[in-house]
């Protein structure tokens, strides 16, 4: 399980270098500008109205194919996946249509401050962008099809097959005319899920067209993954806030919020990969009501997570600035833009802590047929991260957003954690709390110790030079010390690596 969360990482981490490579290029050709804006919220529209049929299914999924299986067997199990998919494309045609026709309320509810040429732009590339939309809702009933039947590298090259496009649109726009964007995202939308189909064909899947909405199980997963699609409802009312305000703030806010969250999202490699690994077996164990294991995984994918994310959010807080610079300052992106995003990303850092827990907790309550209480807990992020953000923002501008999200994310986490401590028994926090405890003083250690070597490095060699040189001392230390003081049993997976080198060179 460990090696195929790191496949999926280092799948994920190549589909993100191309998504860097992607967001390079719009700093460069397009950096704060109103087009930048534009793209943010073309993309985010799109993806907040079909965000609750995208990871409700892909939740839900998975605990009702493996109850319909245990159930009533493979062949219903099959059945079912068929059916459900074509029951939601034809509510994504609706949603798709109903996206087009209202792409004017919907750009203002999201950027509220886009006036003039700049709104029609949007409303424009928003209408663009719906078309393809109707083909995600299905990759993600199928995506977690493809991880119920062991296949989790397919489904992860989506996100690199739509950032490849975009890169060719970007290019093209520079050469032809801006609306080659908002047709990139069309383009990159409907080829990524080809991959899926590809991963369908390995498995051997076979797909029925037949649609019976009176259908048990259909009715069976709607209960399920109702409660969750208020849970992302709530999650996407967040994102229309914290757009919105940004909107208001300043010209190019959007977008510097934006540059800001996508080094973030960098992070969220590690969490989605280990997620994505944890959730089926979480699911399992609470099906078989094994409380024990149940209660063991939750804690071991959790600090698996944290190993990998804690020392980044020290990274990100220390050395923000250089890596904005890095990334995005060139051409028409200036070292205003960099101190502005620099300053955001500082914050935003913090979510990757609340993020982490409550994306391994969640799904525990989901696999436990619990969506209630991840729904009311996700209403009250909102609740608090759109008062703060409001409030906040009035005295800090885009930080106070940013602030806003990052305290919210942290306070949701350790409510849900604690609800969840009630509804299964007595926690092993001691042992977690003493372990997150030293991978925090390691994080400390390292990134101190590489903030000296940057410092020194800084007087004699340009900025990237002394990054790279602090980066690889830096991780070098880190997981030197996790070894050693054997986080999450990290000596027996050295062991095991080390023995598999030594098969293969005899």
């Amino acid at each position: 399980m460990k090696y195929t969360a790191l496949i999926l990482m280092l799948t994920s981490v190549i589909s993100r270098i191309f998504g860097f490579i992607r967001e390079i290029l719009m700093s460069n050709y397009y950096g704060t500008s109103q087009i930048a804006d534009v793209v943010v919220i073309a993309l985010a529209v799109p993806t907040v109205i079909f965000a609750f049929l995208f990871s409700s299914l892909n939740t839900s999924f998975i605990p009702a194919y493996n109850n319909i299986k245990i159930n009533s067997g493979s062949n219903e199990a099959e059945r079912f996946t068929s059916n459900l998919s074509n029951v939601v494309m034809v509510i994504s045609i609706a949603l798709c249509l109903l996206g087009i026709l209202f792409a004017e309320p919907l750009v203002f509810a999201m950027a509220s401050g886009f006036s003039g040429e700049k709104f029609e732009i949007t409303v424009n590339f928003v209408r663009i962008a719906f078309i393809g939309c109707t083909f995600n809702s299905i990759a993600a009933i199928f995506s977690g099809y493809l991880n119920i039947k062991g296949s989790y590298v397919l489904p992860s090259l989506r996100l690199g097959v739509q950032n490849v496009i975009l890169i060719i649109f970007t290019l093209l726009s520079v050469r032809t005319n801006v609306y080659m964007l908002a047709i990139g995202i069309l383009v990159s939308t409907i080829f990524q899920n080809i991959v899926i189909v590809l991963g369908l064909k390995k498995v051997g899947y076979r797909h029925r067209y037949t649609i019976d909405i009176g259908d048990k199980n259909i009715k069976y997963i709607i209960i399920l993954a109702l409660p969750m699609m208020l849970g992302v409802a709530v999650d996407q009312i967040n994102m229309f806030v914290d757009k919105t305000l940004a909107s208001r703030v300043i010209d190019g806010g959007v977008s510097i919020l934006n540059y800001a969250d996508r080094i973030n999202a960098l992070v969220y490699i590690v969490v989605t990969s280990i997620v994505t690994v944890a959730y089926p077996a979480i699911s399992k164990y609470a099906i078989e009501k094994n409380d024990i294991e149940l209660k063991r995984s939750v804690f071991k994918f959790i600090q698996i997570i944290l190993i990998f994310c804690m020392p980044v959010i020290a990274a990100f807080i220390v050395f923000a600035e250089p890596i904005v610079e890095i990334i995005y300052e060139r051409g028409a992106f200036s070292h205003s833009d960099t101190l502005k995003v620099a300053a955001c990303l500082m914050v935003y850092s913090l979510t990757i802590f609340g993020v982490s827990i409550r994306e391994i907790v969640s799904r525990t309550f989901y696999s436990l047929g619990d969506s209630r209480t991840p729904v009311k807990n996700g209403m009250i992020m909102v609740i608090v991260n759109s008062g703060l953000s409001i409030i906040l923002s009035k005295y800090l501008g885009l930080v106070g957003i940013a602030y806003g999200t990052a305290i919210s994310s942290i306070l949701g986490s350790f409510i849900l954690t604690y609800l969840l401590r009630k509804k299964i028994g007595k926690l092993n926090i001691k042992n977690f709390a003493k372990n997150t405890t030293i991978i925090a003083g390691i994080s400390t250690l390292m990134i101190a110790l590489s903030k000296l070597l940057y410092d020194w490095t800084k007087m004699s060699l340009d900025t990237e030079k002394s990054f790279f040189i602090t980066v690889v001392f830096g991780m070098t230390i880190y997981f030197a010390l996790i070894i050693l003081f054997n986080i999450s049993n990290s000596r027996s997976l050295v062991y095991k690596i080390i023995g598999k080198i030594g098969k293969k060179a005899s």
